[in-house]
């Protein structure tokens, strides 16, 4: 009883150091060493202090290797009992970490492979966009908007410039003139808040030479195109065909159009003002409600133009041809009709129901002033 007593104090004083239990195994081996009780503790014959007990002598044996061991876990460094401890889960992470990368480069050889499909693919559709027969450009044009979704935003310019160069091109009027047209305006739609942002020249300050490449539309073949609601101020439409477009509510501030063809064409609502537009074709032309202030028309041909309510102070009208035009309600102070074809009876009846009798204040021929003046007094 007095040796597990004995043990048990000394195992709770030590806290589970290993100095400790080395020191609870050296009392264990003492102890066992002690008398039992009842044993004599008279010498022994010489015959029997000459035999070990055999089991205490391994039980000894025994208690030595345990302390060695324990001495020898205490030795190894901290990295080492870590390995030990973990090492089974850092080579799985380890091997993880070598599919992830290894799925990783798969991936991202794919992608790359992918690209350039689809690169090859963009760079074949534009080629064909010149290809013949004709009916292959077609084809490439209605494959190109497959380009000008908003997942594609890497080729929208690239594609707009190819299809501004190709309908400067063009030289017939059928579908697939028409086809190319339509898959341009969508260009254009995709790409005009872009250019506008990237450009940012205040039009106001700028010199006569400078323009916008990309707003650069001069002998393009854009029949019957949708420009409505769009910003193209200074644009260049010098000798483009935009027979029939929809110009309504479109800002044109300080665009060109030297020779264009605007034949009926609706540019309703729109802002014309400082609009260049010498020796241009507008004939049946809607100019309702149009700002024109300070525009110029001279030596353009716009017989039946319908230029109702429209602002056109300051503008230019000389040698122009104005045969059936009508200026009911516009605004026409310091507007400029010298030399101007076609202002007769008709047209010299709206002319005079010019908004606020503001004709007095135009620019007329002195034979076609005696003539209002005339009109009015009748």
């Amino acid at each position: 009883m007095l040796r597990q007593l004995t043990l048990f104090f000394l195992f709770a004083a030590s806290s589970y150091s290993t100095t400790a239990l080395a020191q609870v195994l050296h009392w264990k081996i003492f102890l066992n060493e002690l008398p039992q009780k009842g044993q004599s503790t008279a010498p022994a014959t010489q015959q029997t202090s000459k035999t070990p007990d055999s089991t205490a002598y391994y039980q000894t044996l025994k208690i030595k290797e345990e302390i060695k061991e324990l001495k020898r876990k205490n030795a190894v460094g901290p990295v080492a009992r870590f390995m030990e401890s973990f090492g089974p889960f850092v080579t799985a992470l380890v091997a993880v970490l070598g599919v992830a990368f290894s799925i990783f480069k798969f991936t991202g050889e794919k992608r790359l492979e992918s690209n350039q499909r689809e690169r090859d693919k963009f760079d074949k559709l534009i080629a064909n966009l010149y290809a013949e027969p004709r009916i292959n450009q077609s084809a490439a044009a209605v494959s190109l908007l497959s380009f000008l979704e908003p997942e594609k935003k890497k080729f929208h310019r690239q594609a707009y410039l190819a299809l501004l160069s190709r309908v400067k091109s063009l030289e017939d009027k059928d579908h697939v003139a028409k086809t190319i047209i339509k898959v341009f305006e969508r260009a254009l739609r995709l790409n005009i808040d872009e250019i506008r942002s990237a450009y940012s020249i205040d039009l106001g300050t700028s010199s006569e030479s400078d323009y916008l490449l990309e707003l650069d539309f001069s002998n393009a073949v854009l029949h019957r195109i949708d420009l409505s609601n769009l910003d193209l101020s200074g644009a260049d439409f010098a000798f483009a065909d935009l027979t029939q477009a929809n110009l309504q509510n479109t800002t044109l501030y300080r665009a060109k159009g030297y020779q264009a063809n605007f034949n009926r064409a609706s540019f309703s609502k729109a802002k014309m003002n400082e609009g260049r537009f010498q020796e241009a074709k507008f004939a049946k032309v809607h100019f309702n409600e149009v700002e024109f202030k300070n525009s110029f028309f001279q030596k353009s041909i716009l017989p039946e133009a319908k230029f109702q309510q429209a602002q056109l102070q300051g503008s230019h009208f000389e040698d122009a041809n104005l045969k059936g035009a009508a200026f009911q309600q516009a605004m026409l102070t310091e507007t400029f009709f010298k030399r101007a074809q076609g202002l007769q009876g008709d047209v010299l009846n709206t002319i005079l129901r010019s908004k606020e009798q503001s004709w007095k204040k135009a620019h007329f021929d002195s034979d076609i002033r005696e003539e209002l003046e005339g009109s009015k007094g009748q």
